[in-house]
């Protein structure tokens, strides 16, 4: 069985999109035959690309700072003439001369090892530390005591672990280490006989990319392990065409690269298996360097709010400019603060919808924001209460509106739209919770749980209160927040809780369900200490996190890349026929890990890759006429 190719291309396009997306790009251009190069800054894609600053030298060895707003790099346009590093904001502001070492091979490769120092190389032989202003300078390891060179290193994200190169340098060889950051547990990772260079860790720290020279002047990229194994290489350029600095995307699913032609540079990205090799910046006449990679993602939060006072469990939803939902996120609900947070969301325009509860109105919805990268927007939403005046009416009352209607007789006080809407409210906003009424859809359905007579059990009688409770809410006659108990308890609480009694299944709760659902009707205070709901509810359209979902979602499986097991979930907001499959990149099936009928609900399968080979896969959720597709990599 095969999937259809533009299905397959689709989901392609969507991952590498939004992955890219997330990143930002500093890179360098120059003319070509022209030593100067500008620094400039781009997405991921190669567009939106902003000119930072020239120096008049030639830029190399750049990188950020981990908060985003600083970079480092090296450039013979120094005081010294000489290579040295150079520090400023990443607008290009408050640019400075760090080093005067006016080394032979130059001070090099800059990195930011916390917030307040960086490490750096000098002549190739010898590792440094100093302060951000170039202050404090003191010598880490000097390679060359042991017959070596060593340049290029890096960091994982913990700062725990260094990789680098080094042995003997050209024409000779160099392999790649791993060590702790205090350079003790050194481990050689590759000995191969050949010139590794330039290595960097994945987001993770699981993996490291790095620069292997081969015949006739060519140089590949390599990925392995963090531990050494599963070495490969990814790229086979033609003779004297190299590729260089090869590096991550943020979320550790592509890795950028510069690649020579023989005649130009340009900066690529590709898949983590090799695969989907894409020029993203092709400038005539240019040459373009890929210097560092950060994420441009920033972060959406704020409160709801009620008169000042936190409202948990509200539902916000997070919108593109155009009001179409973002599949990347999942909805949030406020805490018990009244916070909530989207979290690495591309930088952008959006807009952040708040789902009314019940007997609320919100001062603006949706709301219009901007994301900047490393920043936060804050997007407060303040609900007012609609409700004002308890007026709920007993049972009665429902019973006799809904007579009306069924029998042709006598004179109502809600009209049949205002009943038909009633009812609609209830199916929207309390069914997903409870389920005693998703049958109830007619006016003769509600006037016969509405007629419970004396002789009926007094399950049903409990029934027959809290349907009028409900619909007391519904019509807005009783706010869900209202006060209606002696120690605090609101009609919201007792809503919940009365539900709960009946749905225990004990008899010997229903005849206090029963009570509290019939004094709220009838406007009474309920003595302290006799409602004591399990769930905090606030009655809404869609449920809350502890009942089913409201939307489906196909999630991003975890890990990923993964060797050789990874877990795939998915959720579903109704009961249907569901299946979960497994291709390969030719459309192929690989695996079916999921094929029947499941309740509504989240789910959770793991997938166990040991049979198959390494390399790009998808899986395809299907339930009833919803369908979602995502790419993993199996990377042994």
């Amino acid at each position: 069985m095969k999937i259809l190719l533009s299905t397959f291309i689709s989901v392609l396009f969507f991952t590498t999109a939004y992955t890219q997306m997330q990143d930002k790009i500093f890179f360098g251009k120059q003319n070509l035959g022209v030593r100067p190069t500008d620094i400039y800054t781009m997405n991921g894609n190669g567009n939106n690309q902003n000119f930072i600053y020239s120096d008049g030298g030639h830029v190399s060895h750049l990188s950020v700072s981990e908060d985003g707003s600083k970079l480092v790099y090296t450039s013979e346009a120094s005081s010294t003439g000489a290579r040295e590093i150079f520090i400023m904001n990443t607008d290009g502001t408050n640019h400075q001369q760090i080093t005067v070492n006016n080394d032979g091979l130059g001070s090099s490769n800059g990195r930011f090892y916390n917030d307040t120092k960086i490490w750096y190389s000098r002549n190739s032989l010898e590792w440094w530390e100093m302060n951000y202003d170039g202050t404090g300078q003191s010598q880490i390891k000097n390679w060359s005591s042991l017959g070596n060179q060593s340049w290029a290193f890096s960091f994982n994200k913990l700062r725990t672990k260094v990789t680098y190169s080094r042995g003997t340098g050209l024409p000779q060889a160099l392999d790649i280490y791993i060590a702790n950051i205090d350079l003790t547990n050194e481990i050689r990772l590759t000995n191969n006989g050949t010139y590794d260079d330039d290595p960097r860790f994945s987001p993770d720290g699981s993996m490291i990319v790095w620069q292997r020279a081969g015949a006739n002047g060519t140089m590949n990229i390599m990925v392995m392990r963090s531990d050494g194994s599963n070495q490969q290489q990814l790229t086979n350029v033609p003779a004297q065409t190299f590729i260089q600095q090869p590096m991550f995307s943020s979320d550790g699913l592509k890795i950028y690269y510069n690649y020579n032609n023989g005649s130009q540079t340009d900066i690529y990205v590709m898949n983590v298996d090799g695969t989907s090799q894409t020029n993203i910046t092709n400038t005539p006449t240019k040459n373009e360097y890929l210097y560092w990679v950060v994420k441009n993602t920033g972060t959406i939060s704020g409160n709801v709010t009620s008169n000042g006072n936190p409202l948990q469990n509200v539902l916000i939803k997070l919108l593109d400019e155009y009001s179409m939902p973002i599949i990347n996120f999942s909805n949030q609900f406020s805490d018990a603060s009244g916070t909530y947070t989207f979290a690495d969301v591309p930088t952008g325009n959006y807009q952040v919808m708040i789902v009314e509860p019940l007997g609320y109105k919100v001062d603006q919805n949706p709301k219009v924001t901007t994301v900047v990268g490393g920043q936060t927007s804050i997007v407060d939403f303040n609900l007012e209460k609609v409700v004002i005046q308890n007026m709920a009416r007993s049972k009665g009352y429902w019973k006799h509106q809904f007579d009306v209607y069924v029998s042709n007789k006598g004179k109502a006080q809600e009209t049949q739209e205002q009943l038909s809407n009633y009812i609609n409210l209830v199916q929207s906003r309390y069914t997903p919770h409870f389920g005693f009424y998703a049958m109830l859809t007619t006016n003769e359905q509600w006037q016969e749980i509405l007629s419970v007579k004396g002789n009926a059990g007094m399950r049903e009688k409990a029934k027959s209160q809290l349907a009028a409770l409900v619909l007391n809410v519904v019509s807005l006659k009783i706010g869900q927040y209202e006060v209606v108990t002696f120690d605090g308890k609101t009609a919201g609480d007792v809503i919940t809780y009365v539900s709960e009694l009946i749905q225990d299944g004990d008899i010997n709760n229903d005849e206090l369900a029963k009570d509290l659902a019939e004094r709220v009707n009838n406007q009474t205070t309920i003595d302290a200490g006799l409602v004591n709901p399990m769930q905090n509810i606030l009655y809404k359209f869609e449920q809350t996190n502890s009942t089913k979902p409201d939307a489906y979602l196909l999630v991003q499986n975890y890990p990923n890349p993964f060797n050789p097991s990874t877990k795939i979930s998915w959720q579903s907001p109704v009961g249907s026929w569901q299946t979960l499959k497994i291709y390969d990149v030719l459309g192929n099936e690989v695996a079916t890990l999921v094929n029947e009928f499941r309740e509504a609900g989240s789910y959770e399968v793991e997938f166990d890759a040991l049979e198959i080979s390494s390399g790009a896969y998808l899986y395809k959720f299907q339930a009833g006429n919803f369908i979602d597709t995502k790419k993993m990599i199996l990377l042994r």
